[in-house]
């Protein structure tokens, strides 16, 4: 079959799926995925993307950033939200091999986990009554995140080696 038109712009390599939920921007380095429970970005330092509920100010190193619902209910109006905040990260002494084909990993290394800095400006379109809490890859709470409130729309500095220990993941909830 064919595709329908305007979905694919070659010269600016941009392809949006046909729902519009996805969209890569070849041109820009960009990724996006924007459905009703959970938005995706992955973007290059410097740049902005914006879905329905957030937004994402990359500011240090490329990075993959993820915000989904938790309890199920669209993100506008959830209670309890993931937030995903994911830079380069390899094992201690991972060695490879560079061959006619790319990298080859020849050890996975050990841990501690090496995790390049990464710092976002997050703004996400949540109602009242939450709070924003830094966690553990496991899912424990560290502590609260502060965050400033405007007009309906809460903003935080996600920067995750700012503290004692890496903070990849955050939740939203009351």
């Amino acid at each position: 079959g064919t595709l329908p038109s305007g979905l694919i712009d070659p010269e600016k390599r941009v392809y949006h799926s046909d729902t519009g939920e996805i969209r890569l921007d070849g041109g820009r380095n960009t990724f996006q995925v924007t459905t009703p429970r959970s938005e995706c970005f992955v973007l290059p330092a410097g740049k902005i993307l914006a879905g329905n509920y957030a937004a994402v100010e990359n500011r240090h190193s490329y990075g993959s950033f993820l915000v989904a619902s938790r309890d199920g209910a669209p993100l506008p109006e959830s209670r309890r939200v993931l937030i995903l905040h994911l830079t380069d990260s390899k094992n201690s002494e991972c060695r490879y091999t560079l061959t006619e084909n790319g990298m080859r990993m020849d050890s996975w290394g050990k841990q501690p986990l090496l995790l390049k800095r990464g710092e976002a400006g997050i703004t996400l379109k949540a109602p009242a009554g939450l709070k924003l809490y830094a966690c553990r890859l496991n899912g424990e709470r560290i502590g609260e995140v502060p965050f400033e409130r405007i007009d309906g729309v809460i903003r935080f500095e996600a920067k995750n080696l700012a503290g004692s220990e890496p903070v990849l993941v955050y939740e939203l909830a009351e």
